[in-house]
């Protein structure tokens, strides 16, 4: 019921937006401005961008394993019987989850 709550939301925030963005004229692009400048770009080698790329690059290589570890986990302790995502969940919110058999 939760999953399909959020798809509602969602939904119904987004056909405004999308009906506004429709509706409405992209601005005119500003005089003199590059849009592939970069910052950093103007020093010279460009050393902040190089730091700023390789940060990124470095975050996005261990960012991309923690959802599917996670889920993976909460996979892991259903497959045992542990529900620990009712422990983590608000009292009430735990009250409209359905009653979970791990061996069905």
């Amino acid at each position: 019921m939760l999953h399909k709550s959020c798809g509602l939301l969602v939904a119904a925030l987004m056909a405004p937006r999308l009906c506004y963005r429709l509706a409405s004229k992209l601005p005119a692009a500003q005089s003199g401005a590059d849009p592939d400048a970069r910052v950093g770009a103007a020093e010279k080698d460009g050393k902040l961008t190089g730091k700023a790329y390789k940060l990124h690059r470095q975050v996005g290589s261990y960012w991309k394993w923690v959802v599917p570890v996670h889920v993976g986990a909460v996979g892991w302790h259903a497959l045992r019987g542990e529900h620990i995502l009712y422990a983590r969940i608000p009292a009430p919110a735990v009250h409209s989850f359905p009653e979970v058999n791990p061996y069905c």
